[in-house]
């Protein structure tokens, strides 16, 4: 079976997209609706919820994600994809890590 590169890819950034809208959604930031990764990212970055090298790796994968996207631009790599997923796969579980530990600390403060 022949894997396509650019679907994989895009694949990645939609599922990252959505990551990014619930990261919104659960510190309560509004107006993520119709937003792409670029825009949200710039949101995430000036309300403090990720730092500039935490922005500037999702804009690399934003930019990885719109090469596969459009068939206007280069065609994307299979390391540059390759790295699309992993980054996504990471960000989404340091957020779970997160809530759960978050979770945790809330339970164990309730008699």
């Amino acid at each position: 079976m022949e894997i396509n590169i650019r679907a994989a890819g895009a694949l990645a950034g939609v599922i990252l997209e959505k990551h990014l809208k619930r990261v919104c959604i659960n510190h309560s930031i509004t107006g993520m609706g119709e937003k792409t990764l670029n825009p949200i990212i710039t949101v995430l970055y000036t309300n403090s919820m990720i730092d500039l090298t935490v922005k500037k790796n999702l804009e690399y994968l934003s930019d990885i994600r719109n090469k596969c996207d459009h068939s206007t631009q280069k065609e994307p790599t299979e390391i540059e994809v390759n790295s699309l997923i992993t980054h996504t796969g990471r960000h989404l579980s340091l957020y779970l890590r997160c809530v759960i530990s978050v979770s945790q600390t809330i339970s164990k403060s309730i008699p």
